[in-house]
């Protein structure tokens, strides 16, 4: 009968540690979880800082692009207006350059 009160009291102790153990690794667990909660609402602070900074980037771009285009549009009417001009130069200075030619020939002429 001693002996089995001797192991009782033994298991008694061992279940008293397995006791503390398991509200040691509960008291870990909690802290860890904690922790991995504090991680988790830090990086979807900073994906939502990153999401806006794209979005932003992403409108300054567009903002851009437009502004760009429509410098292109100016350039190429800008362009096509020169074109328009030098083409009338030129036929201009052809009708001189007939004129000249046709002057010069009657002169030969007068002068034969």
């Amino acid at each position: 009968l001693g002996l089995l009160r001797a192991e009782t009291e033994s298991l008694r102790g061992d279940m008293a540690g397995d006791r503390a153990d398991v509200e040691r690794l509960r008291t870990a667990s909690t802290g860890a979880e904690q922790r991995l909660d504090g991680e988790c609402a830090t990086l979807r602070e900073r994906l939502d800082v990153a999401f806006s900074d794209l979005a932003a980037s992403e409108a300054r771009l567009q903002a851009e692009d437009y502004a760009l285009r429509g410098r292109l549009d100016e350039v190429a009417e800008s362009l096509a207006r020169a074109d328009g001009r030098s083409t009338a130069e030129d036929a201009a200075l052809r009708e001189s350059l007939a004129q000249a030619s046709a002057l010069r020939a009657q002169g030969e002429e007068q002068l034969s």
